[in-house]
């Protein structure tokens, strides 16, 4: 259904696209019924899980409670008037609400489509309503997942508590299910809800199932007072739009005066349309977590990891660089042994429509059109250009061994003890040697396997390859075991594979390997060195703004910032705005077990030209024609060459590290005078 349902929809897309006088006011109503279709469609995927977990909780002597965000009534109650207006009172089977979202459209775009024709809709239209009832025909959509709840386990043995007031039952005779009143005899329908909760809480009932509507003032909870004090197994397999209301409903099973707390099982599912709900969460919870605890960051944990804001500015950088590969089509299989059919991932119709996406979300909106092995790719490449965009998000550290060589204390309050920031100098090394890099490459079946460029056998410029997906894999080399990542395509179009089937082949290859290895050790390319600041940095931050800032010079006074929290930076008799960095965030755990976070710097020291005093007979710059040197250096152009390295007329210059120090010297000298 999922395959069905994406070329269901660029056919919709396609075709409106012909119908000119739809788009008028269609656009929103389109984009909205495919947003329900494909979520109504994952969570009817999830019923059978769904099933699985409330028989497990029962087994194990407690009790379920299943929380929806929907119900499905509006597409029950459409379905049984035209069942009624076909003179049956009967459905054949349960209505799924993802049918009902297209025919949900097609009534609301023949209304549209009348009024344009003057009070019919055109030919060109009802053919277009036509095929589309013909292709949903087609489909073998799920039903609601309420109803197949119900129908599964039997209405005698789920206290519903939701805000419909008729649902689908099986008909008397057993043929068919008809549209049925909620309301008992004894009950009206207003209090339905909490005649089910009480026989819920009372041990009648064992199975709850609440949705938005119904779960406003309810406890489910473990009461020490109710008779049934079973364990809860609250089971959330879908996201609302409101996050206070998902959290509302979180509360429901866990409050005040339980005997025993809940259990909370999150089901989700790679997707598009999962990732999009969850953005819209996530999004939402921030917001929450700045307006109660003053800490955007703080709502995050709300969801349990279910839902990460994609909708940031590091989302839109990423956006399109995604879309700027599907431009260039580097998201298609060609080349190499492994990809003799080639194949285009996103066919026609579906690219134009992702590449055109304008936001996140109607990028995520979109992708969900796209075939689920083909959507989870382009996500996780999506995905994981966020990660590295985002400085803000703290990054992991990989390495073979961690090494703390340093520590210093560079700022301490003589009044507070407690305010302090401590500077680590931190060296990795990434090597990998023959063992590993043999036991990664497996089998070597596929693209996994070692690797040189073609016809460049005897420059020793060997790798390994490591397949993250069907079009992506990561480099390892001798000085660097987690490299970088590349297109697969690229990799067999521009090298060739060594294959190891015999024992000379291994040791050959392994000679190879083990003479790279020595020299990046010997060089020291196999090392990463950095500092790592943490502590009360805030107290310190327009320091560290000024150590980030590459126009400060710690020899130039005229960079020097006024004091205060303002930072300017004096040329020609105007201030520059205050300069922002980009801080990233690095977590790390050492060789000897120690987790460490803070905020990383650079240890390295750019060369710089020392003053002309010092500049050498041959020195590029004192050559140069001064017209030239004005335009480099107006263009950001260096003048350098080695000559000028080879007769010292470079320098080091001053690391972050070591303008952070300066600038913390500065002030205390400032503040003693």
């Amino acid at each position: 259904p999922a395959a069905g349902g994406g070329s269901l929809w660029v056919f919709i897309h396609q075709q409106l696209g012909q119908l000119s006088f739809l788009f008028r006011s269609g656009g929103t109503a389109l984009n909205s019924a495919q947003s329900k279709f494909f979520q109504q469609l994952l969570l009817s995927f999830k019923v059978p899980e769904i099933e699985r977990q409330v028989r497990r909780a029962l087994r194990a002597g407690k009790c379920a409670v299943i929380g929806l965000q929907s119900t499905g009534e509006a597409a029950d109650k459409a379905a049984q008037a035209r069942s009624e207006a076909a003179g049956s009172s009967s459905q054949a089977s349960l209505v799924s609400p993802a049918r009902e979202a297209v025919e949900g459209l097609l009534a609301a775009l023949s209304k549209q489509a009348a009024a344009a024709g003057g009070g019919a809709a055109p030919a060109s239209f009802n053919a277009f309503r036509d095929e589309v009832i013909e292709k949903l025909d087609k489909l073998d959509l799920p039903p609601s997942a309420l109803d197949a709840l119900i129908d599964y386990f039997g209405a005698e043995h789920v206290a519903e508590m939701t805000g419909r007031s008729k649902r689908m039952l099986k008909a008397s005779g057993g043929s068919g299910y008809v549209l049925c009143s909620r309301a008992e005899r004894g009950t009206p329908a207003s209090r339905i809800n909490l005649a089910e909760r009480k026989r819920f809480q009372s041990g009648e009932k064992l199975i709850a199932i609440l949705s938005d509507a119904g779960a406003t003032g309810v406890s489910l909870h473990a009461d020490k007072n109710e008779a049934n004090q079973r364990r809860r197994v609250h089971i959330v397999p879908e996201l609302g739009w409101s996050a206070s209301k998902v959290v509302q409903q979180f509360g429901r099973t866990h409050r005040t005066n339980q005997l025993l707390p809940p259990e909370y099982v999150l089901l989700t599912c790679e997707a598009a349309g999962e990732a999009l709900t969850g953005s819209a969460v996530a999004r939402k919870l921030e917001g929450l977590g700045a307006l109660t605890k003053g800490d955007k960051m703080a709502g995050r944990g709300e969801t349990g990891g279910l839902g990460t804001n994609l909708e940031t500015k590091a989302g839109g950088q990423a956006l399109s660089s995604v879309i700027a590969e599907l431009r260039q089509n580097k998201w298609r299989q060609e080349g190499g042994a492994a990809l003799e059919q080639g194949k285009l991932v996103l066919d026609d119709g579906v690219h134009d429509l992702v590449i055109n996406s304008g936001t996140v979300k109607q990028f995520l909106n979109r992708l969900q059109l796209v075939s689920l092995t083909s959507q989870l790719e382009v996500l996780k490449a999506f995905v994981s250009k966020i990660k590295k965009e985002d400085t803000a998000t703290a990054q992991q550290l990989a390495a073979t061994t961690v090494t703390v060589k340093s520590e210093e204390v560079v700022f301490s309050n003589a009044q507070n003890a407690a305010e302090s920031v401590t500077v680590r100098e931190i060296e990795c090394d990434h090597s990998c040697d023959w063992k590993d890099a043999l036991a990664q490459a497996g089998d070597q079946s596929g693209f996994r396997g070692f690797w040189c460029p073609r016809g460049d056998r005897d420059t020793r410029n060997v790798f390994l390859v490591l397949p993250i997906d069907q079009h992506r894999g990561r480099l390892c080399l001798p000085r660097k075991r987690w490299g970088p990542t590349h297109w697969l395509a690229d990799i067999a179009q521009k090298c060739a594979k060594y294959s190891l089937t015999t024992p000379q082949h291994t040791e050959g290859m392994k000679r190879v390997w083990e003479c790279n290895l020595a020299t990046a050790r010997r060089d020291g390319t196999h090392l990463e060195k950095f500092a790592l600041l943490n502590g009360s940095v805030f107290t310190i931050w327009p320091n560290l703004r000024e150590a980030f800032d590459p126009r400060f010079n710690p020899d130039d006074r005229s960079t020097w910032h006024l004091g205060g929290d303002q930072m300017y930076h004096r040329r020609g008799g105007r201030a520059a705005p205050t300069f922002e960095p980009n801080v990233r965030i690095q977590l790390l755990t050492t060789s000897e077990g120690e987790k460490l976070g803070g905020i990383r710097m650079s240890l390295f020291k750019p060369l710089k030209h020392a003053p002309r005093a010092r500049w050498s007979e041959h020195c590029n710059r004192k050559n140069a024609d001064p017209g030239l040197m004005r335009t480099l250096a107006q263009s950001g152009l260096g003048a350098e060459s080695i000559i000028c390295r080879k007769h010292a007329c470079l320098e080091p210059s001053h690391s972050d590290v070591d303008k952070l120090r300066k600038s913390l010297e500065k002030d205390t000298r400032r503040a003693r005078s």
